[in-house]
């Protein structure tokens, strides 16, 4: 595996990237290679709040933030 390289050229000047650095885009790169050979998809750094009820959960909703 070679190592990531230190500037990624392809940044968008108008949004800011949810991968903080250079590890983490090659990792999310690989992963989504590997996962559209199976139909799926990688949501990085999604929050459990987004994916898990938070109503009639029974847990108080600053639990959820």
């Amino acid at each position: 595996m070679s190592e990531p390289s230190p500037k990624d050229s392809s940044k968008s000047p108008t949004f800011k990237s949810l991968l903080v650095d250079d590890y983490e885009r090659v990792t999310d790169a690989r992963l989504q290679e590997t996962c559209s050979g199976f139909g799926a998809r990688v949501c990085p750094k999604v929050g459990l709040k987004e994916v898990l009820p938070i109503e009639g959960s029974g847990l108080p909703s600053e639990h959820f933030r």
